[in-house]
């Protein structure tokens, strides 16, 4: 904590509130935002992440990688048959409420990584984390998809607003 305060030229870290507050709003506010962020995001991933333990394991990894965004993204975490994270890849980028997702894509990803179960993730950037009906019928494409090579989707999991909504968990898949 020393070296980052003094590397931010502060005393200790109400000086370092003090300082923020009075950039409120503007660009540099954003980019520290953004700074913490993808430090956060960097400590996790280094973490003991390579066995999807359980739910709160799961949950607190798409947190960090699925929000807050402005726009949506499609994520795929692929698995081996122990459960242990091989990869996870955000493979689509999309609009404030939409994404385009190719099935082609998420298959030649779940042959490459040679999976045995996926879990899907995506976010809601709105908060709403009712899952659309594209986004059930692409659960549905996809677990018929990838049932046909021994691949099981394990979850869907929407994020949004820090919340997350489990289609494994209100029975979807």
């Amino acid at each position: 904590m020393k070296k980052i305060l003094k590397f931010l030229k502060c005393k200790d870290k109400e000086e370092v509130i003090y300082k923020m507050r009075s950039y409120e709003g503007t660009q540099e506010i954003e980019e520290l935002k953004e700074l913490i962020h993808y430090i956060s995001k960097e400590g996790i991933k280094r973490r003991d992440l390579t066995t999807i333990k359980n739910k709160e394991n799961l949950l607190e990894f798409l947190k960090i990688n699925l929000s807050p965004r402005y726009n949506e993204e499609f994520k795929i975490l692929f698995l081996n048959n122990a459960n242990k994270l091989i990869a996870e890849k955000t493979l689509f980028y999309g609009t404030i409420d939409k994404s385009a997702v190719y099935p082609r894509v998420v298959l030649e990803e779940v042959l490459r990584y040679n999976s045995a179960g996926v879990i899907l993730a995506h976010n809601h950037p709105s908060g709403n984390l009712r899952p659309s009906k594209q986004d059930i019928q692409l659960t549905e494409a996809f677990q018929e998809l990838l049932e046909r090579i021994n691949v099981v989707v394990l979850d869907h999991v929407i994020i949004g607003n820090d919340e997350y909504f489990s289609f494994k968990e209100e029975g979807l898949l």
